[in-house]
């Protein structure tokens, strides 16, 4: 007999804004930085519930593999997974120079503002306004 995985998925409210207002957000945060908004509605969860989702998400990640899955790996991979399990599109996805050069990371909403996550190491979260990662483009999507 074999046996069966089953994945038990964290249950998150998840909250409903419009692209626009997204859009009007993330230019008071993050003022004349590229912005590409592929969706007409973003859904997040509440920061409590981020915690939930990126617990899951993130539960198994695989290694660093240099060039076959680094950060900007990461990056999407960690992106996908809030949309694919949680149906979450605001887990966007940074690039810009960092303290590491030119690099990949996300950058999530939870309604009331924005925090940047670097998706290679589990739970380092920093501010915006950080001068270790300057985002030059964001995708939501």
């Amino acid at each position: 007999m074999s046996k069966i995985e089953v994945q038990h998925i964290p249950v998150v409210k998840v909250n409903k804004i419009s692209s626009g207002d997204l859009h009007t957000k993330l230019r008071i945060t993050f003022p004349n930085i590229p912005l590409d908004l592929e969706d007409g509605w973003y859904f997040y969860p509440s920061w409590d519930d981020w915690g939930k989702v990126l617990n899951h998400v993130q539960g198994k990640m695989r290694r660093y593999v240099p060039d076959a899955f680094d950060c900007d790996n990461f990056a999407r991979y960690v992106s996908v997974m809030c949309a694919y399990y949680f149906e979450v599109n605001t887990c966007g996805i940074a690039e810009g120079p960092t303290y590491l050069g030119q690099h990949k990371w996300n950058v999530i909403f939870d309604g009331d503002s924005f925090t940047q996550l670097e998706s290679q190491n589990k739970k380092e979260f920093f501010e915006p306004d950080d001068d270790r990662y300057t985002p030059q483009e964001l995708l939501f999507g």
